[in-house]
């Protein structure tokens, strides 16, 4: 009987990742790229919020840089001049709430390891690991299918079964597509207000906002799709690394 409590544990211990808390290096790298990624979209938001100007905007209508086979050159320069307003405002907010994120995952894991530390209890920190493996995705996204690379990764530090992996994974990719989420609803909200304040063509609005819309979709299924298999990867890897209770038992 004693034997067979021994192997359990081990395999408990060993043989599942889900024990292993992430480190306080990786809990710095998350939110010093929630701030500083923040404070960049809050910079491109008020480059874009400055190009929002009426003059300027006209200028390049009338000197053919910016045109349109749909749309009037009266109603081209609301339109721009809406998007961009609109967008530089949605960059800010998306900004903010970036850097927000950042230092509120600063305390919450501070919080969350003081807790561990006083029960001795580890368990798995599935929004930890997500917000993780969501921005290891925004990181690497120059990189092709780079979802994939934060999905790997939040698999490999939650470990355990492959539907843990596609939770956890598929989580990250909720995580990475927020940000583009947001703008582009912000986006989106700005564009229905500045069609409705120039008086554009029923059709060409819907036309416009579906196209938006879709592409959004498609950008958040393509982020959680390929993030979620990625964490199926990643939980594989972590039982190939992790010893059997048989092998952390066999005498030497």
């Amino acid at each position: 009987m004693a034997s067979t409590n021994t192997s359990t544990e081990s395999m408990v211990q060993h043989g599942d990742r889900t024990s292993e808390p992430l480190s306080e290096l990786v809990d710095w790298f998350v939110a010093a790229f929630l701030v500083l990624g923040g404070v960049l979209a809050m910079a491109a938001g008020a480059l874009f919020y400055s190009w929002a100007d009426l003059g300027l905007i006209t200028d390049f209508v009338a000197e053919g840089r910016l045109q349109s086979t749909e749309l009037t050159d009266p109603e081209l320069i609301d339109v721009t001049y809406g998007l961009l307003w609109w967008g530089g405002l949605g960059l800010v907010g998306t900004g903010l709430l970036l850097v927000l994120a950042g230092v509120a995952f600063v305390a919450y894991r501070t919080r969350a390891r003081r807790r561990r530390e006083e029960s001795g209890v580890v368990t798995p920190d599935t929004a930890a690991i997500a917000i993780a493996g969501g921005v290891v995705s925004l990181v690497t996204s120059f990189v092709p299918l780079s979802p994939i690379i934060g999905g790997i990764v939040s698999g490999h530090l939650r470990g355990g079964a492959g539907r843990d992996g596609v939770r956890i994974g598929a989580y990250a990719g909720l995580v990475a597509a927020l940000p583009l989420t947001l703008v582009v609803l912000i986006a989106l909200g700005g564009f229905a207000v500045v069609a409705s304040e120039v008086g554009l063509a029923a059709s060409i609005s819907v036309f416009v906002g579906v196209a938006i819309l879709f592409s959004a979709l498609v950008g958040v299924a393509y982020m959680i799709g390929l993030s979620a298999l990625g964490g199926y990867i990643g939980v594989s890897l972590s039982e190939d690394e992790a010893p059997t209770a048989r092998e952390q038992n066999r005498p030497v």
